[in-house]
């Protein structure tokens, strides 16, 4: 009875409160619970997804698929709540912070995403390709600068955001103000630039080359100030202490150097790595250095000492990404493996891998739904087979991996057609093993009904 009473209080709710849910594991199988947010909008609700599908079937992370091919970029509000990666299948990809549920894709650029940055006040996200546009995306408004020569390479925005700086693979830096409505260039490396960097100040621009330099640019007027060189090979990644005295630089020679500013000192070299270095990221207290690899590895450093501290295996081929939480207590790595895995921070241990069912191997099993908030807003659900999906859902579950044929089919969970109080999604395979012949079933409204396996079900909108 009390229970009941439980589940009478739920229901007087305020309407503005709509259902949100998750899945549990219940022994060997996994049910469906009603989830509390503090704020249940159709934004905190976000599409959720279950990093723990994968669990229990092999190598978790080999299940996991987070974009169809490599992941080249990672960027994270400034508010910590959402992830934002970019990959050579032309999608930019959001997922909600720290649980790694699958949010939305962003799909505009006709080629290879490159490069991300989002504004400091976190309103703006912008996104650069191989299709030689960088484009901006707010509150569902995209902006398009096309007709670049070359692509841009790296992308950052100045610390009060009235600018965004690229470095493109035409050896160019281009300059926008968007006070003054401007776009200059800056001219002086050889070869492409690969990486930038920007003082806390906003007064120094920094760039790294495949022409094997570091420089200083003075922002405001671009004068070049000072260049830097010591690595043997092109630089692939910078990274600058948040007080702007030490700035980290990574390179194709293996190593990770550390110099000193404004003079260019170098302090220290890190050589740990077997191979490229690519990935650069300091945590949000200036104590710890991460790096990533084309060796496979994310190693953290101790900061500005480098001492190494910890390796990190995960990835199963190069690491090319990587983003630190501003709370500094979990880190997301992208690989070439077409995954991101969240890992904790200090301690560097693994979190989860994040996945979209839709693109994952055969070995992830799951259904979709969605389901209307009260905002209108339609939000799509990731769920493994055979879980109860709640009434007023309309089942889309013939568009996820995991079944012959790639089709699955939808019934009633007490498999009466007339009153649709849940429904319960499941693989074609599963269906030919439990339901192989054709069966009938009466109701209490003396109705018959008959199905086969070829029938998919639909709520009522």
């Amino acid at each position: 009875m009390e229970e009941k009473k439980s589940q009478n209080e739920k229901s007087d709710e305020p309407e503005e409160e709509p259902e949100i849910f998750a899945i549990k594991r219940k022994g060997a199988k996994w049910v469906l619970t009603r989830r509390d947010f503090l704020t249940a909008t159709a934004a905190a609700a976000g599409a959720f997804i279950c990093s723990g599908i994968a669990e229990g079937k092999g190598n978790k992370h080999d299940d996991a698929m987070s974009h169809s091919k490599s992941i080249r970029a990672l960027a994270i509000t400034p508010d910590g709540k959402l992830l934002v990666s970019g990959s050579d299948d032309c999608s930019l990809k959001l997922w909600t912070l720290p649980d790694g549920a699958f949010y939305k894709a962003l799909e505009e650029h006709k080629d290879g995403v490159t490069a991300l940055t989002i504004s400091p006040e976190g309103l703006i996200l912008v996104s650069a390709g191989k299709d030689n546009t960088i484009k901006f995306w707010s509150e569902g408004q995209i902006k398009t600068l096309g007709g670049l020569p070359a692509p841009a390479c790296a992308i950052i925005f100045s610390p009060d955001g009235t600018k965004l700086i690229a470095g493109c693979k035409d050896n160019t830096i281009k300059v926008w103000d968007f006070v003054e409505e401007t776009v200059s260039g800056l001219e002086g490396h050889l070869l492409s630039v690969t990486a930038l960097a920007i003082t806390p100040d906003g007064k120094t621009l920094i760039s790294g080359s495949t022409d094997r330099t570091i420089k200083l640019w003075e922002l405001s007027t671009g004068e070049l100030l000072h260049t830097i060189t010591g690595h043997n090979e092109m630089i692939t990644a910078l990274a600058l202490s948040h007080d702007g005295k030490i700035l980290a630089s990574a390179s194709a020679d293996k190593t990770v150097k550390l110099w000193s500013l404004p003079d260019g000192t170098l302090l220290k070299t890190l050589s740990k790595h077997t191979g490229w270095v690519t990935s650069l990221a300091i945590s949000p207290d200036g104590k710890q250095l991460l790096s990533g690899s084309r060796d496979k590895t994310i190693k953290i450093w101790s900061f500005p000492r480098g001492t190494l501290v910890k390796t990190l295996n995960g990835h199963n081929d190069w690491v090319t990404s990587l983003a630190i939480t501003p709370d500094g207590k979990v880190f997301a790595s992208g690989s070439t493996d077409n995954t991101i895995i969240i890992w904790k921070l200090p301690e560097g241990e693994y979190k989860t891998s994040l996945m979209d069912l839709k693109i994952c191997s055969h070995s992830v099993t799951g259904i979709q739904y969605k389901i209307q908030t009260v905002t209108g807003e339609w939000i799509v659900y990731t769920l493994p087979y055979w879980a109860v999906i709640p009434a007023g859902a309309i089942c889309i579950c013939n568009c996820v991996p995991g079944s012959i044929a790639a089709s699955c089919s939808c019934v009633s969970y007490d498999m009466s057609f007339i009153d649709r109080a849940a429904c319960n999604c499941v693989s074609y395979e599963e269906w030919l093993k439990t339901y192989r012949d054709t069966k009938t079933y009466n109701d209490t409204y003396t109705y018959t009904y008959t199905y086969t396996y070829y029938t998919t079900y639909y709520y009522p909108n």
